[in-house]
């Protein structure tokens, strides 16, 4: 790669994220936003300032990823709101760049090469004008970082599995990996399910082009590190492992329409599953990709 192409490179990769902080600094800006909203960002706020004095955090079902990230920037930044929806607004500047890393180097094949830092581009462009990460990112709210921790651990995960990288070099991206997908557990336990695709995607890759498989051991090590210490805390939490939206999960909630939980009786027009996946087409998350698709097909 010759220096005009790493110039254009590094152009292509940090756009996207300066495109991102421009958002949301100015949604932020123009309309005074704190970040706190909904019952949720108090108590993620409430956690964060006790593990910042050096206090267990109280009670709460979601896991400790996200508060002990914010009591870092209570830390550095003051014991504000602003410091802890710096946070997440910062996940959300850096989700870009990660997204782009992660398309540009999964298409390695010769094949791809004029084409990948096109697709790595757009990519990361929709990542930075897309409705819900835009909104996500300027809450006191796990779910952006938790993104960003599982596209990083997608990310150095197919770094990784690359045929030319030395036995040791696999080892410590493997450790990266897993640690990345151990941030993005205790920070939101629904990305316990990237793992069998990671370790699917691993194993694929490990078998075709014929790697050793010893450093791949390195990235459930990785994980288990950072998981098993917020297990053995919630595990001692009534309403962390022990919630009824874990307990009271079964695949025919899906299509069912009506619920009982311990906030009450729900009744719906459309089914549970049905409702969910309505954000696939409403115009607030499919328009950003719309349009760039329409600016870069013209």
């Amino acid at each position: 790669m010759t220096l005009s192409d790493r110039t254009q490179t590094l152009i292509l990769a940090g756009l996207p994220s300066l495109l991102a902080l421009a958002i949301r600094a100015a949604v932020v800006a123009r309309w005074h936003f704190d970040g706190l909203y909904g019952q949720d960002s108090y108590a993620y706020l409430q956690q964060a300032r006790a593990i910042a004095h050096g206090s267990l955090p109280p009670d709460f079902f979601w896991p400790n990823g996200f508060p002990l990230l914010v009591a870092g920037f209570l830390t550095l930044f003051g014991d504000s709101p602003a410091a802890a929806q710096l946070a997440a607004l910062l996940c959300g500047t850096l989700l870009p760049l990660v997204v782009f890393l992660l398309v540009r180097d999964l298409f390695d094949s010769p094949l791809f090469a004029t084409r990948k830092l096109r697709a790595a581009f757009a990519a990361a462009l929709i990542a930075a004008v897309a409705g819900q990460p835009l909104l996500s990112s300027v809450v006191v709210m796990a779910d952006v970082p938790a993104l960003l921790w599982a596209t990083l651990a997608a990310w150095l995960t197919v770094r990784a599995v690359r045929p030319q990288n030395p036995p040791r070099i696999a080892a410590v991206l493997f450790f990266a990996a897993g640690a990345a997908l151990g941030l993005a557990i205790i920070t939101r336990w629904v990305y316990l399910l990237a793992a069998p695709a990671l370790a699917g995607f691993t194993l694929y890759r490990i078998t075709r082009r014929r790697l050793r498989t010893w450093p791949a051991a390195f990235a459930p090590a990785a994980a288990a590190l950072i998981v098993l210490p917020q297990l053995a805390l919630s595990r001692h939490r009534p309403d962390s492992l022990l919630h009824s939206w874990l307990l009271g999960w079964h695949p025919l909630n899906f299509f069912a329409r009506e619920f009982q939980n311990v906030d009450g009786h729900f009744v719906y027009s459309l089914p549970n599953g049905l409702f969910a996946a309505l954000p696939a087409g409403h115009p607030a998350y499919l328009f950003p990709v719309l349009g760039l698709a329409a600016l870069w097909g013209g």
